[in-house]
């Protein structure tokens, strides 16, 4: 049986706050690479923008549980219908994202054609211009940066949204020792390619700098 989604859930007002710092932790991540000495080590707050990227992870965990409160009924029921929850999805993200794709691609014409940047390649700028509207760079790690780079966010989004009707009905209706099960073997999942990634050193790879940040460092 589906639940109504028309009778909305109460309002957190906590969790606007709490969208703000991550949205802040996010912003001065990014500008560490414009302002010069931002993420130096001897800047005030440096630790902090050096983390800033943990707010996109925190934005991820956030909207799971938005996503939950809001759509998953009490009885563990998709509340409305697949197809409402997808369009109010695309209502919300998609035209922010391409206009945000409008104002980056000036920016994007001239590092991939006019003065190209590191090994990217033609082909490498076709396969961009094709995935990212589409919301699929994220999966192709070398060309998930080259237009709006920090736009590869919503492309994992995007595939989240995809599964939650489906698997987010599913964990809902699992048992509390089920889903301490299901957490850990996802704890485990998560946790695996770094901890091999590190002790295997591929590549040679001992700190992540500009000159070894490779396919598997962007894949992690």
């Amino acid at each position: 049986m589906q639940a109504d989604i028309s009778a909305r859930r109460p309002n957190i007002p906590a969790l606007t706050g709490l969208r703000a710092v991550a949205a802040l932790l996010v912003v001065l991540f990014h500008y560490k690479y414009i302002v010069p000495g931002l993420g130096k080590s001897l800047a005030p707050g440096a630790r902090v923008i050096q983390a800033g990227f943990v707010g996109v992870s925190l934005f991820f965990v956030l909207s799971g549980f938005i996503l939950a409160y809001t759509y998953i009924g009490d009885d563990g029921s998709l509340r409305g219908s697949r197809k409402d929850f997808f369009f109010a999805r695309f209502a919300r993200v998609y035209p922010v994202y391409l206009f945000a794709l409008v104002i980056a691609l000036p920016i994007f014409i001239d590092i991939s054609l006019v003065h190209p940047v590191g090994v990217m390649k033609l082909k490498d700028t076709v396969r961009t211009v094709i995935l990212t509207p589409m919301l699929l760079q994220g999966w192709t790690p070398k060309r998930a940066w080259m237009w709006n780079g920090p736009g590869w966010s919503l492309s994992a989004e995007a595939f989240f949204y995809l599964l939650f009707p489906a698997i987010g009905v599913w964990l809902a209706k699992q048992s509390q020792r089920r889903l301490q099960l299901i957490a850990l073997i996802a704890c485990i999942a998560i946790i695996t390619p770094p901890l091999v990634f590190e002790m295997s050193r591929l590549a040679g790879i001992g700190a992540v700098t500009p000159s070894t940040y490779g396919p598997w460092v962007a894949f992690l």
